[in-house]
């Protein structure tokens, strides 16, 4: 299905097909350390440059204007800094990419698997991949390990109702039982409500578990203010988390946050430890000018909870 980037429609378009969908994707550039060895420092301030359009996938020069489009389209205007604008190309890649997924797996037993067009490249440049040339992850391939991890819990929040559901989906082979939590903060990080309770999670099966009546929230501090964040607890172990939005990601008016960073550890591996003092969505670690493997990456962050990350420099 390429309705969406070569039929110019929304991500949202994702939720009216069901079935096995064997190739969909979304573009991005490569990372800026992979861009900086076939672009020079003239052809690096805009991603619309010479080069930049070249090391296209097919060379038509309209990739770079569609990845734009929808990273625009989903996230609001582009940065001024290019090494930003390449890492939000990415960032949107992600955003897409598990807004399909995450519906497919909703969708069981209508829908029971879904391929994502591309994994690697060939070159160095634009493209569908997960992983770029030089084998650089994308967020796209940091958050799959999420929304194609055996079980999920992700949800509808309806701006327009103040309803959102929340499904559970296990591609298990056994049935588990276990604790849906649930809170809804706003943009400053303060917890409005939250609740747990018991679920049992059959084995290959996805069912809405909860539905929330957040219109009283939605009503007082407005759908861009507010984020749900549910998880699944298994005998004591997240075996899920998500956070959802009542729209798109340009819709929030986010906060700029100030991130605690705290490592620890020796000469090739760390252990980094980020803390926030507002939600901070899609951090991400990077390692400049060195190759480094990332144990996860691209997270958010809540106020109050830290994030970790283990870096292996190679």
């Amino acid at each position: 299905t390429w309705g969406v980037w070569h039929g110019n429609k929304p991500v949202e378009s994702y939720r009216k097909i069901e079935g096995f969908v064997t190739e969909f994707g979304m573009q991005s550039t490569p990372v800026p350390m992979t861009v900086r060895a076939f672009a020079d420092a003239a052809n690096r301030q805009s991603v619309h440059s010479p080069v930049m359009r070249y090391h296209e996938l097919d060379g038509s020069h309209h990739g770079i204007s569609i990845i734009m489009h929808y990273t625009e389209g989903d996230f609001g205007k582009a940065p001024a800094s290019f090494d930003d604008t390449l890492w939000l190309t990415k960032v949107n890649q992600a955003w897409a990419m598990r807004y399909g997924v995450e519906h497919w797996r909703r969708d069981m037993l209508w829908s029971l698997a879904a391929t994502i067009w591309q994994y690697n490249d060939c070159w160095p440049g634009s493209t569908w991949a997960m992983i770029d040339y030089y084998r650089r992850w994308k967020a796209v391939l940091f958050q799959s390990k999420h929304f194609f991890a055996p079980v999920l819990v992700s949800g509808l929040p309806d701006a327009k109702t103040g309803q959102a559901g929340i499904h559970v989906t296990s591609d298990r082979q056994h049935d588990v039982s276990g604790e849906l939590r649930w809170s809804v903060t706003d943009l400053a990080g303060h917890v409005l409500r939250e609740v747990s309770k018991q679920v049992d999670i059959p084995a290959r099966t996805s069912r809405q578990a909860e539905t929330l009546d957040l219109s009283d929230l939605v009503k007082v501090h407005g759908a861009a203010n507010l984020l749900i964040w549910p998880e699944v607890v298994v005998h004591g172990r997240t075996l899920a988390r998500n956070t959802l939005l009542f729209g798109r990601p340009k819709e929030l008016k986010l906060k700029q946050p100030e991130l605690a960073v705290h490592s620890s550890g020796g000469e090739r591996r760390f252990d980094v430890v980020i803390e926030t003092d507002v939600p901070a969505l899609w951090v991400w670690a990077n390692v400049k000018d060195t190759n480094a493997e990332y144990s996860d990456n691209f997270i958010d962050l809540r106020k109050g909870r830290a994030g970790e990350i283990q870096v292996t420099l190679e």
